[in-house]
């Protein structure tokens, strides 16, 4: 494979906010984010600069529908094309790609392998999977709220990303509804990691996926919550481990970094 220029990504293939650290042609991790969340998360910008300083590039995103303007319209369907899209693109560059999905993020990455995933995935990671988010919308908000939801064709969450809260319509919750966990069949290699202590999602979430996936490895934190933050020198070191090993070559090269128009524009206005 010819060296890569990652400015020769096809941009119409990505979102509108994407960071890319450039280390290798051979291995490229992408983050993909959870609910109400977005690409400059805590856990996304500490786990890329372990990964990146031990040789693989490194691709976080924010899904274009998880903005503030157009969350109202967010669907899992519509996540998982996204992270087609983008994978398809970078298999263009890359040899390899790996998933890492935090909470939401995992069930997208899921529901994107079981629509077949690109012969260039090699590996999948998960962090406090949400491989069930209505049963999560049901624990936390009780069957009243979920039919109010239903009833008034909205209902207002936190969003992280924008720091506040903003309304969701009835798409998203007729879908996660619809869908069947736990049916995932793969061969991929699977690391699923969470916290005992996970205030928002059941960490046997990850013990029913692990069950239905015998060959992939399951990994609790007894004091983790769904931050994961509390141990994430550990899980950083998990997540190397499950990773394909780079040569020395490869961690030695030079690094570059390419940013979206719009994080750039971002990056210029913190900076004036």
């Amino acid at each position: 494979m010819a060296t890569v220029n990652p400015a020769s990504l096809t941009i119409s293939d990505l979102p509108c906010q994407w960071n890319l650290q450039h280390r290798s042609q051979d291995d490229v991790v992408v983050y993909i984010h959870g609910f109400g969340s977005s690409m400059h998360s805590s856990k996304a910008v500490t786990i890329e600069s372990a990964l990146t300083s031990r040789g693989y590039s490194f691709l976080r995103f924010t899904f274009d529908d998880m903005q503030a303007p157009f969350f109202f319209g967010l669907t899992v369907p519509r996540m998982v094309q996204q992270l087609r899209n983008i994978v398809e693109s970078l298999h263009r560059c890359y040899q390899r790609v790996h998933l890492i999905g935090s909470s939401l993020g995992a069930m997208v990455l899921v529901r994107y392998v079981e629509g077949g995933a690109s012969p260039a995935v090699r590996s999948l990671t998960t962090l406090a999977g949400s491989f069930d988010f209505y049963a999560n919308r049901m624990a936390s908000m009780g069957a009243e709220g979920v039919q109010q939801w239903r009833q008034e064709g909205s209902m207002s969450f936190y969003h992280y990303g924008a720091d506040a809260w903003l309304p969701l319509g009835i798409d998203f919750l007729q879908d996660v509804e619809a869908y069947t966990p736990y049916t995932l069949q793969t061969h991929l290699p699977l690391l699923l990691i969470h916290g005992q202590q996970d205030e928002t999602v059941e960490w046997q979430q990850s013990q029913r996926m692990h069950e239905a996936l015998p060959h992939s490895h399951l990994q609790l934190y007894p004091r983790g919550d769904h931050s994961l933050m509390g141990e994430i020198s550990a899980i950083i070191s998990d997540i190397a481990a499950h990773l394909l090993p780079l040569s020395q070559s490869n961690s030695d090269s030079v690094s570059d970094c390419v940013h979206s128009p719009a994080v750039r524009r971002i990056i210029e206005e913190e900076l004036s």
